[in-house]
């Protein structure tokens, strides 16, 4: 029980630095916020952003959180492919289209640095459109979320990556 309460106390003191960051990142003032062209002020501080919510995220789950791989600097959709904390970072492409794995892609954790929303898919393009199967939107923006299918070991053999920046 003493290991439990502390790991929860690292968690919520975590997240809560994570959500200060987030509250101040939203009321800077407009001026003092660099234009999305310019990566430098506004790649640093979506870092800083990701850097916190994967540290909270490694003190629960362990999934990714020493970062390994990436690089956020890059406009890509970045997913975590394994359970352990050194478990690597991959990005993808963030050009609109249909992305087939010849199997799956190993996806535990995804954050989503394109400018539109990504879909996960259990099956392959065009079978989804067919057969059904999962799906999962992923909304553009710094936060790491995990993807449930994970949770079953099923993962998706497409990616879609959408030109609709409108929230999943």
């Amino acid at each position: 029980m003493r290991i439990k309460a502390r790991k929860t106390s690292a968690v919520i003191a975590s997240v809560v630095g994570v959500v200060a960051a987030c509250s101040m990142a939203m009321t800077a003032p407009a001026l003092a916020q660099s234009d999305h062209t310019t990566p430098s002020a506004q790649t640093l501080a979506k870092s800083a952003q990701i850097t916190m919510h994967l540290q909270a995220q490694a003190a629960a789950s362990n999934d990714c959180g020493d970062d390994t791989g990436l690089n956020l600097a890059e406009r890509e959709f970045w997913r975590c492919t394994g359970t352990s904390l050194t478990s690597p970072w991959v990005g993808s492409t963030c050009t609109p289209g249909e992305y087939n794995a010849g199997t799956n892609y190993n996806v535990f954790w995804a954050i989503n640095n394109c400018i539109d929303r990504v879909w996960l898919h259990g099956l392959t393009y065009p079978g989804f459109t067919e057969y059904g199967g999962f799906a999962y939107c992923v909304n553009p923006g710094p936060e790491a979320v995990w993807i449930p299918a994970a949770g079953d070991s099923d993962f998706p053999e497409n990616i879609q990556v959408t030109d609709n920046d409108s929230p999943c």
